[in-house]
Order: structure tokens, then C-alpha cells, then sequence
């Protein structure tokens, strides 16, 4: 980890920590087969979730859910 995966006070950007998750997901994976279709799931759920249930299931939820009410706020202002 460097000093560019860290944001202006110190804590750890989002984005390092889905990229490190995702690595130990396919280190897993590779290591113990039996755990594959698990493995890809919860990748598939760090890359881009494509139900609100799934949204809600995924480590950066409060920035998904704050995107989408951006979103939505942005739509009713117009």
C-alpha cells in the first residue's frame, strides 16, 4: 500500500480496498476450488451490483446508496 491509496486524511480509498478484496477472492478461488462459484460472486458483487438488493450486500454501500439519491435528487430538480 502506498501514500496514493490513501485519501487526504489518512484513510483507505475505496477503490485500493475493493482491488485487494478482489485478489483475495481469486487467490481463494485458485486455492480451494470448491469455493469458486462463492469466489465469483462476491466479485461480481465488488464490481458493479446490479439490483438494489445486491447494492446492499456490497462493502461501499453508503456510496452506492448516496450516488443514487444523488441521482434521483438531480432527476426531481429538473
Amino acid at each position: 500500500m502506498g501514500k496514493d491509496d490513501l485519501d487526504n486524511s489518512g484513510t483507505i480509498k475505496p477503490a485500493f480496498l475493493i482491488c485487494t478484496l478482489v485478489k483475495a477472492y481469486k487467490t481463494l478461488a485458485k486455492k480451494e476450488p470448491a469455493k469458486r462459484t462463492y469466489a465469483a460472486r462476491e466479485i461480481a458483487l465488488l464490481k458493479n451490483p446490479k439490483t438494489m438488493a445486491e447494492v446492499l450486500y456490497t462493502p461501499q454501500r453508503i456510496e452506492w446508496i448516496d450516488a443514487i439519491n444523488k441521482g434521483m435528487t438531480s432527476l426531481i430538480d429538473k
